[in-house]
């Protein structure tokens, strides 16, 4: 690559503060701006539009309720303008298809763009083959599209944000390097107020100090062990000393997540106390953080790297609980991570926790970018 380069984004969505993939993009382009480059941003199936377009001069919005045809004729006629040298697929197939079945969208980016090189950032893969026999079709039909895309746009450079992915993709015949994720929460100055603010609003006339305080950030991943957390944590509080434990809920948690939050608060016990507070500012999402003792991550650990709520934590230096262990480690790799898995060394994680684990800013990442894509791209 070139002093220079001019890169367009493609992704489904685009909605700041609604869109996870298109938060990351917006940021990911901002940081190749400010490094000299020329970046923008194509949303070829937004969710947040009724209908028509959004256009700027870095970005297209189209809406997922406009005929393909209008929003091809619309998308080439962007690319005309801007000119890029790289298109950059963030892929994620339930963006563009509800069952993650994005059929046609292959021929699709290929027509749009002759003539110009991908890249691929795969964000999230093919379901796991798990449960009854319409799960197993759709984890194969979605393998098969994810493999048949990558044989269409021929991409010269492809990533993914986790070494599970990563191996998976291998395993599929596509070799991909690992783009770890940055948080998209800034840390701000704390509230040095916060904390004692959080345990009073119970009536308690607990101090702080005798309070852990655990945090969620987004959605509750359905397949994991509440009862054992619980029992764990309270166990855990017991040896060290703490007279409760205060657990917040951060951000959206819609479905199956919001049904496990009201079983954790229903459980009615006086040590254990619950507080929801949904979407919040960034900056109060940063103040939270901040507050806490412990987050906790449900997402299993062989996929925490996809979670942009984990990059959040790691941000902030939270020691983060991992309930969901899939394979065994070693306790001084998870340590090293600054992960506590739900074993039988949790209690004593908790009591002695390892140091927080490794974050990436936003331009670490962006550096890392161009420095895998330099060898294989040279701008127009």
């Amino acid at each position: 690559m070139s002093s220079t380069c001019r890169i367009l984004f493609v992704s489904a969505g685009a909605e700041p503060g609604r869109d996870g993939v298109g938060d990351y993009t917006r940021r990911m382009a901002e940081e190749l701006r400010g490094r000299g480059h020329t970046a923008a941003m194509l949303a070829l199936n937004d969710r947040s539009l009724g209908s028509g377009l959004l256009r700027s001069d870095n970005e297209l919005w189209l809406s997922r309720v406009t005929p393909w045809s209008v929003r091809m004729r619309e998308a080439r006629e962007f690319l005309e303008k801007f000119q890029p040298g790289v298109l950059s697929l963030q892929f994620v197939g339930y963006g563009f298809d509800p069952r993650g079945l994005p059929l046609g969208l292959a021929t699709k980016l290929r027509t749009l763009a002759a003539g110009i090189s991908w890249h691929v950032m795969f964000h999230e893969l093919w379901i796991e083959p798990e449960g009854g026999w319409s799960n197993r079709v759709l984890s194969r039909l979605q393998k098969a599209l994810l493999v048949d895309l990558c044989r269409t746009l021929g991409p010269k450079v492809v990533h993914t944000s986790n070494g599970n992915y990563a191996r998976r993709l291998a395993g599929a015949g596509i070799s991909a390097s690992v783009l770890p994720l940055f948080s998209n929460i800034e840390r701000v100055a704390p509230d040095p107020t916060l904390r004692k603010t959080l345990v009073r609003e119970f009536g308690s006339v607990l101090d702080d100090k005798e309070v852990w305080i655990f945090v969620f950030f987004g959605s509750i991943h359905p397949g994991w062990n509440v009862e054992e957390f619980l029992k764990r944590t309270t166990e855990a509080a017991r040896k060290a000393g703490k007279k409760a434990s205060l657990f917040l809920s951060i951000g959206k948690n819609p479905g199956r997540g919001a049904e496990i939050w009201k079983a954790m608060r229903d459980g009615k016990s006086e040590s254990l106390l619950f507080r929801e507070f949904g979407e919040l500012s960034a900056a109060d999402v940063s103040r939270h953080l901040q507050a806490a003792d412990f987050g906790v991550a449900t997402t299993p650990l062989g996929l925490l790297g996809k979670s942009g709520s984990a990059a959040a934590m790691a941000s902030h230096e939270l020691t983060t609980i991992v309930p969901r262990v899939d394979v065994f480690l070693a306790r001084e790799v998870l340590e090293k991570a600054g992960l506590i898995p739900m074993d039988e060394l949790f209690e004593q994680g908790l009591c002695n926790p390892p140091k927080p684990c490794e974050s990436h800013s936003a331009g670490e990442t962006a550096d890392l970018f161009l420095q895998q894509l330099q060898h294989h791209f040279k701008a127009p």
